[in-house]
């Protein structure tokens, strides 16, 4: 059964770790923070991450089958090594199994590090060291496709004993450039960025997703892959969203959003 779900953005070591991009993110940070308390607080047995990064396959999900590694910043070029969380083969297996007619998702095994789920490994790996994660990677296929997803997700996870937390990592409104040349782009970012959010706290996850499909083009995110099978995952569960923190000061959105399940 799914017991906390929550969408991250990349690159949270940064966030949290470094004073320099603290300063910059004065409510991301802490939100991360809360997110790594809660999920500590729900105990799930596995930690189920969607992403949209790393090698995609065109047709079908990829599952990801290497343990995923936990990654402390120690410096501000890298990371080191730290402890491993072993991936959960059995839900993956019946996964697998579910989609065998329709192939939303095949296995992939891989060490090539995926540094949305790392970062957000790195703030439980002390405190849960017994939960198993599962990576999941998106496809390059339309946002219906992922959502679709989400809901097969759904209807393996709530038939298991075993309890899940779904994490869909990624950010949203993308602008590299912040010069006056891209003013009018910022402007249209920052306000993706609020419709969409709008859209997500209100639960109007097909607004949400018909928002990302209409501007997908103009505007770069990639959030928007990994939170549609997470609405999917969603779509039968009482849980309500909260966003607990949104900051673009570098031209990049990121937010943190909780979606808080009964006791």
């Amino acid at each position: 059964m799914i017991v906390y779900a929550a969408i991250v953005p990349h690159a949270t070591a940064l966030l949290i770790e470094s004073p320099e991009r603290a300063e910059q993110f004065p409510t991301v940070g802490p939100a991360i923070t809360l997110i790594a308390q809660h999920l500590y607080a729900r105990q799930p047995d596995t930690l189920v991450f969607v992403s949209s990064h790393k090698a995609q396959a065109h047709q079908s999900c990829t599952i990801d089958h290497m343990p995923l590694p936990v990654m402390h910043m120690e410096t501000q070029t890298g990371y080191e090594r730290a402890e491993l969380f072993p991936p959960d083969i059995e839900t993956s297996a019946i996964l697998r199994a579910a989609s065998e007619s329709s192939g939303e998702f095949m296995y992939a095994n891989t060490d090539a590090l995926d540094e949305s789920v790392l970062v957000s490994l790195a703030l439980l790996s002390k405190h849960l060291p017994k939960t198993r994660a599962l990576s999941i990677t998106t496809a390059h296929r339309d946002l219906r496709f992922h959502f679709t997803v989400g809901t097969l997700l759904e209807d393996v996870l709530t038939m298991l004993p075993a309890r899940y937390a779904v994490l869909a990592t990624g950010d949203l409104a993308q602008v590299p450039n912040l010069d006056a040349s891209a003013h009018r782009a910022r402007l249209n970012a920052l306000q993706f960025d609020r419709e969409f959010l709008h859209a997500v706290t209100d639960q109007r996850y097909d607004e949400a997703l018909e928002l990302g499909r209409a501007r997908r083009k103009s505007v770069t995110q990639c959030l928007l892959d990994p939170a549609a099978v997470l609405f999917g995952a969603l779509w039968s569960h009482r849980a309500t969203p909260e966003l607990l923190g949104y900051e673009s000061p570098t031209g990049t959105g990121v937010a943190v959003v909780e979606f808080a399940f009964g006791v």
